[in-house]
């Protein structure tokens, strides 16, 4: 298994253009997702514990996030879409409260009568063991890894049952402050020959 998991770690690496780190990352998120590959993973760190909830406040909808209480979360980021389309959803993150352990955020919702599609990134500090990892000259280990929760929905009809209301509109901007780059991702920014930046 640790052969084939390196030889897995190496392609990952080359594939993203990243770090070891940002292999590291991805190999968690897909971990979540392909029961074949949970033994890369700590047995602590099962991302089943991690609920999300659409939940309806008057005239709005609102996305819960419940992180595993025994691990330590760093912070919480909630996303949210209305694009049908699955190849070409745009993902927008919103902000973020923290109630009693739970992480809320009101959902910007354009229109009613289109689904409303949801997803949560659990943000967790590594454990110090893991930090200590030897690596490749010119790569380091990272401090947060986090678990990417399953996609959930609310449907035109739980939205119309809800009493949900629009709170958004379209606008031409695309992106008001680049230095925080929000929704946006980059890729090789150590290399200003190969930089990209892509949107979720």
């Amino acid at each position: 298994m640790d052969t084939i998991l390196k030889a897995f770690l190496a392609n990952l690496g080359a594939h993203i253009g990243g770090s070891a780190s940002d292999a590291a990352v991805e190999c968690v998120r897909i971990a979540t997702n392909v029961p074949s590959l949970a033994g890369c993973l700590p047995k602590d760190a099962s991302p089943q514990t991690t609920k999300v909830e659409m939940a309806s406040a008057p005239t709005q909808t609102i996305t819960v996030v419940t992180p595993d209480p025994a691990l330590p979360c760093q912070t919480v980021r909630i996303y949210f879409s209305q694009d049908v389309h699955e190849l070409t959803r745009f993902w927008r993150s919103a902000e973020v409260r923290q109630e009693n352990g739970r992480w809320i955020a009101e959902a910007p919702l354009m229109e009613p009568t289109q689904p409303l599609f949801a997803y949560a990134n659990v943000v967790y500090a590594t454990p110090e063991a893991y930090r200590k990892i030897a690596n490749p000259p010119g790569t380091a280990n990272s401090d947060t890894y986090f678990f990417s929760s399953r996609e959930t929905w609310a449907t035109p009809a739980q939205l119309k049952a809800a009493a949900a209301e629009a709170n958004d509109k379209p606008e031409r901007m695309i992106c008001a402050d680049s230095a925080a780059w929000g929704d946006w991702y980059q890729l090789n920014w150590g290399h200003p020959d190969l930089w990209s930046v892509f949107t979720r």
